[in-house]
């Protein structure tokens, strides 16, 4: 067995030295616990991996991930297994078929991941969407298969790169979200004679569930904060100031899901022309929320005066958070405040307010206020006209309280 050089204990202790710059620590046998300072100045670990590919080439560097996601155990034994990868003769005889074939003709994966993402962007995400799906790929997926070509990238392959991620995936998301990125890059890419992989290609969930065991994970809820937490929670926000801190301020106080409020895969987020600040409504369109996708009806916010003054004054049209704000960096936003809580977890906040001892409203109405389609509403208060003061009335009640008043 190799003689390793870090202590476990040495980890944490690493991590707390200053640093300038980028600084590798080894481990042995070409594993190094590597320190980054990031550009905002915090200081993160990622464990990398220098390997030969053979053939008098120089050896390339690898990231198997960051500290907080794989412990000293878990990265080495991720090394060995990369190591022993390389040593197998099937890996030989795929890396010479690869190399015998013209440059030009090789159509690795991070090839097509980056023209998939270069296509996403200039139609249907922002930038910061396109900055987080890059990061998951340069994290979980180009160091495993990224210099592969797309039609050599075996389900085996796929499998032993979300493995290490995959526990708890119903919880987090984060390995269910790097499986489905695979996927779609397969599925949009073309092989050098134009056309494409045979479907379902190999990251397709219907042919890896039986080695993820997704059915065997536990199915979680939205970790919510308790909504007497929120109104403390929500100062921090509005000192804090930042394009993310408003965006979860506008979530906390209109009870919207994160597509309605920011640019994700399944909303556009709030547009400008949407608000009517004469008449105090925030109309979503059905293809924007959940609700609406099934039913093709709009939602109908109303908007109280705290909400208008997150919003700030009303410019005419395009988006309100216009690419600084993303799920990334909202999720950051969260974690730098100690919140447990999602982003999704604050509509069910909002519920237990409006439900609760405080304000007491009908299970319909506490329901509709959340964009959720009550049988019977229109019919039980006359019209959806008539609903909207009584929603104005809760979200009023909700928005003092949040802020304090």
């Amino acid at each position: 067995m190799p003689q390793h050089l870090i202590r476990k204990s040495d980890v944490s202790r690493l991590l707390q030295e200053p640093v300038t710059k980028s600084k590798k620590f080894p481990d042995g046998a070409g594993l190094y616990l590597e320190i980054r300072r990031q550009k905002n100045g915090d200081v993160k670990g990622y464990w990398t991996v220098q390997l030969s590919l053979g053939d008098g080439r120089r050896p390339q560097w690898f990231d198997i991930g960051p500290v907080g996601l794989f412990s000293i155990d878990q990265a080495r034994e991720a090394h060995a297994q990369m190591k022993r990868d390389r040593a197998l003769d099937r890996v030989a005889s795929r890396l010479d078929a690869i190399r015998a074939e013209p440059a030009s003709e090789v159509i690795t994966f991070q090839k097509a991941a980056m023209a998939y993402l270069d296509m996403q962007r200039s139609h249907d995400i922002g930038e910061a969407q396109y900055r987080d799906h890059l990061s998951r790929l340069k994290t979980f997926v180009f160091p495993s298969i990224g210099h592969l070509a797309i039609d050599r990238i075996k389900q085996s392959d796929i499998v032993r790169l979300l493995q290490p991620i995959w526990k708890g995936a119903t919880t987090n998301g984060k390995a269910v979200k790097v499986r489905s990125l695979i996927e779609r890059v397969l599925n949009t890419a073309k092989l050098p004679d134009g056309s494409q992989l045979p479907q379902p290609n190999v990251a397709a969930w219907s042919r890896l569930q039986g080695d993820l065991h997704k059915a065997s994970a536990p199915v979680a809820h939205h970790a919510a904060m308790k909504y007497q937490d929120v109104p403390g929670f929500y100062q921090a926000l509005k000192a804090d100031g930042s394009s993310a801190s408003r965006a979860i301020m506008l979530l906390i106080l209109t009870g919207c899901r994160l597509g309605e409020v920011i640019r994700t895969e399944r909303g556009i987020g709030a547009q400008w022309d949407h608000f009517d600040y004469t008449a105090n409504l925030w109309t979503i369109p059905a293809e924007n929320h959940k609700t609406g996708r099934k039913t093709g009806e709009v939602r109908v916010v109303t908007l109280t005066d705290e909400m208008k003054a997150v919003l700030g004054p009303h410019r005419g049209h395009g988006s309100v958070f216009n690419g600084g704000a993303s799920k990334q960096t909202l999720l950051n936003v969260l974690e730098a405040h100690g919140v447990d809580a999602t982003n999704h977890g604050f509509r069910s906040s909002c519920k237990d307010y409006l439900r609760g001892p405080l304000v007491k409203a009908p299970l319909d109405l506490a329901e509709l206020a959340l964009g959720h389609k009550r049988r019977g509403v229109e019919s039980a208060y006359g019209s959806i006209e008539a609903v909207l003061p009584l929603l104005h009335d809760l979200m009023e009640k909700w928005s003092h309280y949040v802020a304090g008043e």
